[in-house]
């Protein structure tokens, strides 16, 4: 019946309890045959073990064709936390995947969130030594273009209120 098949579809496979939706994007068979689950009624919100969702197994994978289907129309919230609180922004900035960082950024995706005790996606990448990810994220990304956003950083006020010392 469609429910049985539904089901099938939906089921999580040990041991890391992937559905089928996550091992087409881990395997990179192609972002068509990932579609085609997608019509066929898989659940994209569907999450491993560890709370990941195809969106972060796509970050963790280095699978940039994946992400803009991904996130197109919702289809996986960009920040979406997984259980120990990481987004795929941040698994993207853990691996020094400029170009996935680049893609969620400009998509919408948060710099700054991240779960409770867990470092941002900016302070995970320095802490692995990916320059180029946290050069971006610090220099060239659209919320850096927003001179409001400089406004509001702790080190631009201190600088501004020296310089109005007199």
């Amino acid at each position: 019946s469609e429910t049985d098949r539904l089901a099938e579809l939906n089921k999580h496979r040990p041991p890391e309890g992937y559905t089928m939706f996550i091992v087409s994007v881990i395997c990179a068979w192609s972002p068509d045959y990932t579609m085609n689950l997608l019509a066929q009624g898989a659940d994209p919100l569907l999450t491993d073990i560890y709370g990941n969702n195809a969106l972060h197994v796509a970050a963790k994978e280095n699978r940039p064709l994946w992400i803009p289907m991904l996130i197109d129309n919702g289809v996986i919230p960009l920040d979406t936390l997984s259980t120990p609180g990481q987004t795929a922004l941040w698994y993207a900035g853990e691996r020094g995947f400029l170009c996935i960082v680049v893609l969620l950024v400009e998509a919408g995706a948060d710099t700054e969130k991240t779960g409770a005790g867990i470092l941002t996606p900016l302070g995970i990448a320095q802490v692995n030594r990916h320059t180029a990810v946290a050069n971006y994220i610090l220099y060239e990304s659209p919320k850096v273009r927003n001179q409001a956003w400089r406004r509001r950083r702790p080190f631009a006020i201190v600088l501004s209120s020296i310089k109005n010392v007199e």
